[in-house]
């Protein structure tokens, strides 16, 4: 009896050469079953290409599973995919670890500095494990050569600066992200409603988390989601802070996968 292939998601901004994300598809289906997807986020003026791999579900065991000779392979395309654009790209690994909803995050134009963090990803089970709460972000240090938590202070002990309840993040219709047009429908939104929850909120998709999506629910053409706020630590998180209660920071942004007919 053979064993079902896992599935993977390769979701990547259209600034990355399709034939790149081609290439790196093939290393990952000598071991997974992949969907291929492009990736947009809208709601901010500039961002840099997000390369997103989405690994779901997993237990302990599952990245020795995939073989040495398999992860060089995918390691080395992922590298030369990051490299061969040449300025600074985000690359993302989801996956779920029992309860708990991970985001793990590398910035860079060095393909070396992705390489090392995907070889690192095993390692980010031990840090998810000492995680409090149901979700952990991590972000990889090309300074120290390892991920380490950007959660830590989520740990559901962090003060609230405020709540905010029943607010639309998106509606179902149009949107131009750099000259594309988009058109959000109704499953779309339903989509993002089932995975939005429990995401934490970052300034410009930086630095420490500012507060947390709790609820997230699609409602008559629009996705609605409740949340908190954090209480700053430090001058950034003021300034922050500061510009949401003035109305200079409002609205999300949101990123979301579609296949290329659905533009």
């Amino acid at each position: 009896m053979v064993a079902e292939k896992r599935k993977v998601e390769i979701s990547a901004d259209p600034r990355f050469s399709d034939s790149d994300i081609e290439e790196l598809a093939r290393e990952f289906e000598a071991v997974f079953q992949v969907h291929t997807a492009k990736y947009e986020r809208f709601g901010l003026a500039q961002y840099d290409p997000i390369l997103l791999i989405i690994f779901y579900e997993i237990t302990k065991g599952f990245f020795e599973a995939i073989g040495k000779d398999a992860w060089e392979k995918i390691k080395k395309k992922l590298a030369l995919v990051v490299s061969n654009r040449n300025e600074v790209s985000e690359v993302e690994f989801h996956y779920s670890y029992g309860p708990k909803k991970v985001e793990l995050m590398v910035r860079s134009s060095d393909g070396n500095v992705v390489a090392s963090a995907f070889d690192q990803i095993q390692e980010t089970l031990e840090i998810v494990e000492r995680t409090k709460g149901d979700g952990a972000l991590l972000e990889f240090d090309s300074r120290l050569n390892k991920w380490v938590s950007s959660s830590d202070q989520t740990s559901g002990e962090e003060k609230v600066a405020f709540r905010f309840e029943n607010q639309v993040a998106a509606t179902v219709g149009s949107v131009t992200v750099r000259g594309r047009s988009y058109q959000l429908t109704e499953e779309n939104l339903k989509e993002l409603a089932k995975t939005f929850a429990g995401h934490y909120l970052k300034h410009e998709h930086s630095g420490p988390p500012i507060g947390r999506i709790e609820k997230a629910w699609y409602e008559n053409g629009k996705l609605m989601v409740s949340g908190v706020v954090y209480e700053p630590t430090d001058e950034r998180g003021r300034t922050i802070l500061d510009a949401i209660k003035k109305g200079e920071l409002k609205g999300f942004s949101i990123g979301f996968s579609f296949d290329s007919e659905d533009r």
